[in-house]
């Protein structure tokens, strides 16, 4: 099955031990671009498939009320970030 990523702004913090964690992205909609807050990341593993290397970020994210999973893909080699779907 193949995976569609859609590409994302996102806002992220290296920390002083070099790993990269996302704080929020902006997903474009028909009202305007919706905010969305990373609460938490569940899991972060590097990823080398296809041609594409990064890291994948599986995360919990919160959008007005509602909380839900969000897959974030760093590309290392193009240095941009996508959202796949859980």
């Amino acid at each position: 099955m193949e995976q569609l990523l859609q590409p994302v702004d996102v806002i992220a913090l290296w920390g002083a031990d070099g790993k990269l964690r996302p704080l929020r992205l902006r997903l474009p909609s028909d009202s305007g671009p919706q905010r969305v807050d990373i609460l938490k990341v569940v899991q972060e593993k590097p990823e080398h498939r296809y041609g594409w290397e990064g890291i994948r970020f599986l995360c919990i994210a919160k959008a007005g009320w509602r909380e839900y999973p969000v897959e974030l893909y760093y590309s290392q080699r193009y240095r941009c970030w996508s959202m796949g779907s859980v």
